[in-house]
């Protein structure tokens, strides 16, 4: 992801920052504000990607590439676990679509894990062989997650609207740099925490308080 190792390094600071203050922002009202609470705190598992990728450009053969692997194909199932503990569904059937969800995803990176954990460096960019020569853990990566938020994250109009700016960005990445999506990706993740307290802001607290001056 991103350009370089100073890049890398600011896009994760700037990240884990993002990601404390919206948690932070969420403490004084925590029982109103926890599945934000909980999406900023699991981002953080997203944005030590940005770390690994610093120690990468420094030196692609060391461990944090194998580590990038772990981090990187983990993020469904480390943001599956923290909704599925913090965030149960009332519904049975909902719980039970994200679990057997999570369980084919992690089967599938049974398969993959250790033929295609390579980082590659290629006109100025990492290029991830999980990625790049499994097509479809990509389409599943993508499944997984809309699964999860559909199915776990409340409010429902909050949970797809964040889902919906995710997979913009993905999509965005996707157009505009086809040829390392993730050097696009990388800058859009910052922005994630920062967009899900606005779409809070608009869908959640908006409605409470107008709501509560009728």
């Amino acid at each position: 992801m991103c350009w370089n190792a100073p890049v890398s390094m600011i896009s994760f600071v700037s990240g884990i920052l993002a990601c404390l203050v919206v948690a932070g922002s969420c403490v004084s009202h925590f029982s109103a504000r926890k599945p934000l609470f909980i999406l900023s705190i699991g981002w953080i598992w997203v944005m030590i990607m940005q770390l690994l990728e610093f120690f990468i450009w420094k030196n692609p053969d060391s461990p944090a590439t194998r580590w990038a692997f772990v981090f990187n194909v983990l993020q469904i199932p480390v943001l599956g676990l923290l909704f599925l503990a913090f965030l149960p569904s009332s519904s049975l059937l909902s719980t039970s679509i994200a679990v057997g969800t999570l369980l084919v995803y992690l089967m599938s990176l049974l398969y993959l894990f250790p033929s295609e954990t390579t980082v590659s460096q290629d006109q100025g960019h990492l290029r991830y062989g999980w990625w790049e020569k499994t097509s479809f853990l990509s389409v599943l990566y993508v499944i997984s997650l809309t699964v999860l938020f559909v199915c776990l994250v409340r409010p429902l109009s909050w949970s797809v609207a964040v889902l919906i700016t995710i997979l913009l960005f993905l999509t965005m990445s996707q157009l505009f740099y086809p040829q390392a999506i993730a050097s696009m990706w990388c800058f859009f993740a910052v922005s994630i925490p920062v967009f899900a307290w606005l779409w809070w802001k608009i869908l959640v607290d908006l409605k409470t308080q107008t709501k509560n001056t009728k």
